[in-house]
């Protein structure tokens, strides 16, 4: 997981290794509240076991983040070495990924229209998601990635 901050509107992403399935939102501050009812939205969502949960340095993934975390059980959080993107690469990717082919083109609308814009933000996650093939995913689905992995 990882927060990203774009013309002072600030989201908070999340990213599955093995299917590549991921999550976006749009929240009203930075702040590990936020980051624990992110969570909690993606645990009520998929249908598999997470083991670990990876996330940088930020203070949005500590207090409420890791109680949540550590309520869950046989689930570990790891964070990422300071100053070292790479270590969270997957998600980094993902948050070029949504910035580049949504927000950039969006980004009056979450400013001026936020509700609306949360709703594309939506749309362009099921899309990515379940329509748009992905190279690593030797052109799958992030949801059909997970189908394989759970049946």
């Amino acid at each position: 997981m990882l927060s990203l901050l774009v013309e002072l509107i600030t989201f908070i992403c999340a990213i599955e290794l093995k299917s590549r399935q991921a999550w976006a939102k749009r929240i009203k501050s930075l702040s590990s509240k936020q980051a624990r009812i992110f969570l909690e939205e993606i645990l009520r969502e998929i249908s598999y076991p997470i083991h670990t949960i990876q996330t940088d340095n930020g203070s949005e993934f500590k207090k409420y983040f890791d109680q949540a975390i550590n309520n869950l059980k046989d689930t570990e959080h790891i964070w990422s070495f300071p100053r070292n993107p790479k270590a969270n690469g997957y998600v980094e990717r993902f948050n070029w990924t949504v910035q580049d082919e949504f927000i950039n083109y969006e980004i009056d609308l979450a400013e001026n229209y936020p509700q609306e814009f949360d709703c594309k933000l939506e749309k362009w996650l099921e899309f990515y998601n379940n329509i748009r093939p992905h190279q690593s995913l030797d052109y799958k689905t992030p949801q059909q990635a997970v189908q394989l992995l759970t049946s």
